[in-house]
């Protein structure tokens, strides 16, 4: 089933009761367009709800494929288990998506499945934080969320290990279609963002 996604996250709003703002709706249309696309970095403000979007997302995806695979990394651990409760919970309550709740697996904090035509090693998502160990991991898409915060970059030890971070889970993406996203708000003029352009990442910018 295909729909597009900035319809797909107003119906998950109507059930919500919210509404979409504006901006959302470009950050939407943005994810859409550029859903086939290698490495690309979106940069919002803070606090403009993009763990909430990005959540939606994955359900979105899983929607049109439920054979997609993703990994969702945070930059702590309790905020990637807070990301996996809310996909999991707009599954099992959203009308379009309660078909994929399987009943062959068990739904962990950490990684579940969904209901699918494939047989493979991989969970349909998995979510995890910095400085876990990505060895073994293989998916569709690596979904970086807001992994650069003003504790992790106030040194260039700091930001350093953090690009080594980087470096290891960009790693993980089936080579045959490797997508990675990074969504965040940038915390130093030393931002790793910068970093990411330079490899070949494509930018852009969401402004109220």
């Amino acid at each position: 089933m295909t729909i597009p996604f900035r319809l797909f996250l107003d119906t998950q709003n109507i059930i919500s009761q919210q509404t979409t703002p504006p901006f959302h709706v470009e950050v939407c249309d943005w994810l859409e367009r550029t859903n086939d696309d290698n490495r690309r970095i979106l940069q919002m403000f803070r606090h403009g709800g993009k763990s909430y979007i990005i959540g939606a997302y994955v359900c979105w995806n899983l929607l049109k494929n439920p054979n997609w695979t993703c990994l969702l990394i945070s930059a702590k651990r309790n905020l990637a288990l807070r990301n996996s409760l809310f996909i999991r919970s707009m599954i099992e309550a959203h009308p379009l998506l309660q078909h994929l709740k399987s009943d062959l697996y068990t739904w962990k904090s950490e990684t579940f499945t969904v209901d699918r035509d494939i047989m493979q090693l991989n969970p349909s998502v998995t979510v995890s934080s910095l400085g876990a160990s990505f060895t073994g991991y293989h998916s569709d898409m690596v979904i970086a969320d807001d992994i650069e915060t003003s504790g992790n970059t106030q040194t260039q030890f700091m930001r350093d290990k953090l690009g080594e971070a980087i470096k290891e889970f960009e790693a993980i993406v089936k080579p045959e279609g490797s997508r990675t996203i990074f969504l965040g708000t940038p915390q130093t003029e030393q931002s790793i963002y910068n970093k990411l352009q330079e490899r070949g990442y494509k930018l852009s910018l969401i402004h109220i």
